[in-house]
């Protein structure tokens, strides 16, 4: 029996939002601005997941500014964060909203993803649906490591959880590994559901009905 849902963010849970103009914002309020450096920070953010194990502040400004070549102020991080809640959201999606909320009164719901936890579910909070979320988890430990799944199962059993982003290497084959179900989210016309995992073009597909497939295998 299913129990606990885990939730990635972007492209998931967030879709088709301008990390860039959050950006731009931060580093006009600290008048750092220039078109070459909203560039770079914005190259250097995928990178981030490749070398480091966990989300911290130093690690982070430190390979912001190396990419950047220059020092970045303090409170940079904080405000940085704070802009991501405010600017980093789509807009309101009703049929998203009312589908994680009948999702949440039959299962636990938390979060996996990798960045800073204050952002995640502040952004969330924003959206809308921040409440419905017990727990972030993907800061201390990056995906695709295999420990940031056990982690994210909590007091749950891995076959009663089940992962649902829109990455194969990031999000369902660790979790596939975990011994959870999953779900990928993808509206490319050759993603298709095999023995291994279902697939949806969007996470306002996802109801009781989905789920119960899943418990079968």
């Amino acid at each position: 029996m299913i129990k606990r849902l885990i939730f990635d963010v972007d492209n998931t849970l967030l879709v088709n939002v301008d990390f860039k103009k959050t950006i731009r914002i931060t580093l006009k309020q600290f008048n750092i601005y220039s078109e070459k450096t909203v560039q770079d920070f914005s190259n250097s953010l995928p990178s981030y997941n490749d070398l480091y194990e966990n989300y911290n502040s130093y690690d982070f400004v430190n390979h912001i500014e190396e990419r950047i070549n220059q020092r970045l102020p303090k409170y940079f991080l904080e405000k940085y964060i704070d802009n991501l809640i405010k600017y980093a959201v789509p807009e309101k999606n009703p049929k998203l909203i009312q589908t994680i909320t009948n999702l949440s009164k039959k299962y636990d719901l938390v979060l996996l993803t990798n960045f800073f936890a204050r952002s995640q579910m502040g952004r969330l909070e924003t959206f809308g649906i921040g409440k419905y979320f017990s727990n972030c988890y993907g800061e201390k430990l990056i995906k695709p490591n295999i420990k940031a799944f056990q982690d994210a199962c909590g007091p749950y059993k891995p076959n009663e959880c089940i992962m649902i982003g829109d990455s194969i290497r990031l999000d369902i084959e660790p979790a596939k590994k975990s011994g959870m179900g999953a779900i990928l989210v993808s509206d490319k016309t050759e993603a298709v559901s095999n023995n291994d995992y279902l697939v949806v073009s969007k996470v306002e597909d996802i109801n009781e009905t989905i789920i119960e497939r899943i418990n079968v295998w």
